[in-house]
């Protein structure tokens, strides 16, 4: 074997000894566990927002009344109400499943 395949190979094997033993692949898995498994929950949460939102388009929009406003405003005299609405029989995703008498494992 020429030198140059040899010094080539040692260079693997030093940089894959330092890889190794600086990243496990256990590490790495739950890397990758971790970022699919965030994805995942972004991708959930932005579907079910947007499904609710279509799902409950026509549905009235009504402020608060007057005087929850200002028993909300003495607790929490910070907080600002004015875009605050009240969507009434609000048809919400995780009322779109049925209730079973199966335990789910």
């Amino acid at each position: 074997m020429p030198k140059t395949e040899m010094v080539a190979l040692k260079k693997q094997y030093i940089f894959w000894n330092i890889f190794l033993k600086n990243f496990s692949l256990m590490a790495i898995w739950n890397s990758f566990k971790d970022f699919i498994s965030e994805t995942a929950g972004v991708v959930v949460n932005y579907v079910t927002k947007t499904s609710a939102s279509i799902v409950n388009c026509n549905k009235k929009h009504l402020q608060i009344q007057a005087d929850i406003k200002n028993k909300i405003v003495s607790y929490f005299p910070t907080i600002d109400l004015s875009k605050v609405q009240i969507i009434k029989n609000v048809t919400l995703p995780a009322n779109w499943f049925e209730r079973r008498n199966t335990l789910m494992v």
